[in-house]
C-alpha cells in the first residue's frame, strides 16, 4: 500500500457514535454515487429493523447486492483517490461491514443458492484486496461457512461450495494472502487463512485439490522449516497439521513434494528432519503444542519414507542415523523414531535402510528394547524391523551376520524371548479364529443376513485377530524361518527352543500359508497403469509372496 494509504490507517476508525442521529455515515463531501449508495444501504437497514429477518433466497441477494455494491463503490473511490486514502476510506468500512454480514450465512441452509448467485468472484476476489482486514474478514466469513461446529448445512451442499470457490482461485488466492506475511510469518492476522484451511481439509474432495497448489503446499513446508517461527507458533503447528492431513488422504501425491518443493534450497525430506533433529536438545512434552507439532512431523515422515522417492531421499539425508539417534537419546521419540524405521524398511527398495540400520548401530537400541519392552505395540515395530533386515540384507554379508548374532548372544536369550512371545500369541490368535469360526457357523445358517453384514463381520475378524497378534505372530514365523535356514548351531536352537515350547516348524509353515491365502487378493489385482500407488502396492506384495513361499518350500 502506498504511504498516503499507510498514514490514513492511523487516523480514527469507523464507531457506530460518530454517525448522525439518524443512523447514516456523515455523508459531507461524498460524491454523488457514494452518497446514493449509502442512502440505498442504510435505507435497507431501516427497512429490516422493522421485521425479524427471514434467512430465505431474497434476504442473501440482499447481502450479496450490499457486498457487490460497496466493492464495485470501494474500487471506484480507490482508483479515483488513489493518493488520498481519507476519501475512500468511508467505503472501506462500508465494505467490511456488508462482509461481515455474510457470516451469518453459516446459520442458513442456502449455500447452493450462494452459488448460483454469481457472486462466487467477487467474494473469491475480495481475498485479494489491498485492505488486509477486508481480506482477513472475507476469510473468517468464509471459514464460518465450513465449520463444522456451527454449520447447518448440509456436508454435500459445503463441498460444492468449496468447490466451486475453489474453481474461482480460492487456493491460489489464500496463497498469495499468506506472501503478505513473509516477514512476520506469525501474525496474528494470517491465523484465519489457517482456520480456513484446516476446516477445509475436512472435506473429502479438497486435500487433493490443494496438494495441485504449489505456491500454497511451498507455503505451508516453508512455515514449517521458517527458524523465526516457534514450534508452538499457531502458523508452524496448523502447517505440520495440514501437510499430515493432505497427505494421509493422498499419499499418492508425495513423489512430487519430495522432488519439486524446495526451500531455501533445502528438499522436502531435509527440512521434515532438520526440524525433528532439535528433539535432540529438547524436550516435546514441555508443552502440548511443541508435543503436537512434532507428532505431526513424525506422522508424515512415515508417510514419506512408505514412497521409493521419499525412501530415497530419507537414506540421502542420514535419516536412519537421525533415527537411530533419536531411539538412543529420546525416550519422548523413541517409539515414534521405531516407527519411522518401519515404514522405511518395508517395501521392495528398501534393501539401502536395512545396511544403513544396522551401519549406523541400529542394532543395540533395538535388541535392548525388545528385551525389555513387554509393550505390544513396540514388540509388534520392532519384530517388523527385524524381520525386513532378514529380508534384505545379502545372505553373507557382515550386516546380516551382525543381525543373527544379536539373537544368539547370551545363551540365545533374545531367540528364546521371540520363541515364548510365539507360543503365547498362538494361543491368543487360536482363540480368536475359534471364537471367529462358531460365528460365522452362526451367520451362515440364518438365511436373512444380507451381504453387507457378512461383508462387515469379515472386517471386523480381520481386526480382531490383528488385535489378538495376528501380525506379530507372522513377522516372527518369518524371523524363524530365516534363523532357521542359517543351518547349523542357529538351526539347531531354533528347533530346539520350538520344541521346548510344544511347537513345531510345521506351526510354523502352516502360518506362512495361511499369510500367503490372505495376500492373493492383491497379488491377483491387475491395477491401471495410472494408478501408481497401488501398482507399487501389488509388485510389493507378489514379491513378498515369492519370499514366503520360499520360505515355506524350504
Amino acid at each position: 500500500m502506498g504511504e498516503a494509504f499507510e498514514d490514513s490507517r492511523k487516523q480514527p476508525k469507523y464507531n457506530p457514535e460518530d454517525e448522525d442521529e439518524d443512523g447514516t455515515f456523515y455523508k459531507e463531501g461524498l460524491d454523488e454515487p457514494t452518497r446514493r449508495a449509502f442512502e440505498y444501504v442504510d435505507a435497507q437497514d431501516k427497512k429490516n429493523d422493522l421485521e425479524p429477518e427471514k434467512y430465505n433466497k431474497a434476504y442473501l441477494k440482499r447481502l450479496l447486492t450490499a457486498v457487490e455494491k460497496n466493492f464495485a463503490l470501494n474500487t471506484d473511490q480507490r482508483l479515483k483517490y488513489k493518493d488520498e486514502p481519507l476519501k475512500f476510506m468511508d467505503s472501506e468500512h462500508q465494505l467490511h461491514g456488508s462482509i461481515k454480514m455474510l457470516s451469518v450465512l453459516s446459520e442458513t441452509d442456502l449455500y447452493q443458492e450462494l452459488i448460483d448467485s454469481g457472486s462466487i468472484p467477487t467474494i473469491v476476489e475480495l481475498i485479494s484486496h489491498e485492505d488486509d482486514l477486508i481480506a482477513q474478514e472475507t476469510v473468517i466469513v468464509l471459514s464460518d461457512l465450513f465449520d463444522d461446529s456451527q454449520v447447518v448445512s448440509s456436508y454435500e451442499n459445503r463441498e460444492k461450495l468449496a468447490d466451486s470457490l475453489i474453481e474461482q482461485g480460492l487456493l491460489s488466492t489464500l496463497s498469495s494472502f499468506l506472501q503478505r506475511f513473509s516477514e512476520n510469518p506469525d501474525s496474528e492476522d494470517a491465523v484465519p487463512v489457517y482456520d480456513f484451511l484446516d476446516n477445509l481439509v475436512t472435506l473429502e474432495s479438497v486435500p487433493t485439490k490443494i496438494l495441485t497448489e504449489q505456491g500454497l503446499i511451498n507455503t505451508l513446508v516453508s512455515r514449517i522449516a521458517d527458524s523465526r517461527s516457534a514450534d508452538k507458533s499457531p502458523s508452524k503447528l496448523t502447517s505440520a497439521e495440514l501437510l499430515f492431513v493432505l497427505l494421509l488422504a493422498n499419499p499418492s501425491k508425495i513423489t512430487g513434494l519430495v522432488t519439486d518443493v524446495v526451500v531455501s534450497q533445502k528438499g522436502f525430506v531435509d527440512i521434515l528432519l532438520t526440524e525433528v533433529s532439535k528433539i535432540r536438545s529438547i524436550s516435546p512434552r514441555n508443552t502440548s503444542e511443541e508435543e503436537e507439532f512434532y507428532e505431526n512431523m513424525f506422522n508424515i515422515l512415515c508417510l514419506v519414507v512408505r514412497n521409493t522417492a521419499g525412501k530415497d531421499s530419507f537414506a540421502d539425508n542420514e535419516g536412519v542415523e537421525l533415527m537411530v539417534i533419536l531411539m538412543k537419546v529420546s525416550k519422548w521419540a523413541k517409539s515414534r523414531a521405531l516407527k519411522v524405521l518401519v515404514d522405511a524398511s518395508k517395501g521392495y527398495s528398501a534393501g539401502v535402510i536395512a545396511e544403513n540400520i544396522v551401519q549406523s548401530g541400529g542394532l543395540k537400541p533395538l535388541f535392548s528394547l525388545f528385551a525389555k519392552t513387554e509393550d505390544r505395540s513396540v514388540l509388534s515395530n520392532i519384530l517388523w524391523v527385524l524381520s525386513s533386515l532378514l529380508r534384505w540384507l545379502d545372505i553373507d554379508s557382515p550386516e546380516r551376520i551382525r543381525v543373527i548374532g544379536k539373537f544368539l548372544e547370551k545363551e540365545g536369550a533374545k531367540l528364546r524371548k521371540t520363541v515364548t512371545l510365539r507360543a503365547n500369541l498362538r494361543k491368543s490368535v487360536d482363540a480368536i479364529k475359534a471364537d471367529i469360526s462358531r460365528e460365522r457357523k452362526s451367520m451362515e445358517s440364518d438365511t436373512d443376513i444380507d451381504e453387507d453384514t457378512i461383508l462387515q463381520f469379515e472386517t471386523a475378524s480381520d481386526a480382531r485377530l490383528v488385535e489378538a497378534g495376528l501380525e506379530m505372530l507372522q513377522n516372527i514365523d518369518i524371523i524363524l524361518l530365516w534363523l532357521y535356514i542359517d543351518g547349523g548351531e542357529t538351526k539347531t536352537m531354533v528347533l530346539t527352543m520350538l520344541d521346548q515350547n510344544d511347537q513345531s516348524l510345521e506351526n510354523i509353515k502352516s502360518t506362512i500359508n495361511s499369510y500367503i491365502s490372505s495376500l492373493k487378493p492383491l497379488t491377483d489385482t491387475q491395477p491401471a497403469d495410472t494408478d501408481h500407488e497401488l501398482l507399487e502396492a501389488v509388485r510389493e506384495a507378489r514379491e513378498y509372496v515369492e519370499m514366503l513361499q520360499a520360505l515355506h518350500d524350504y
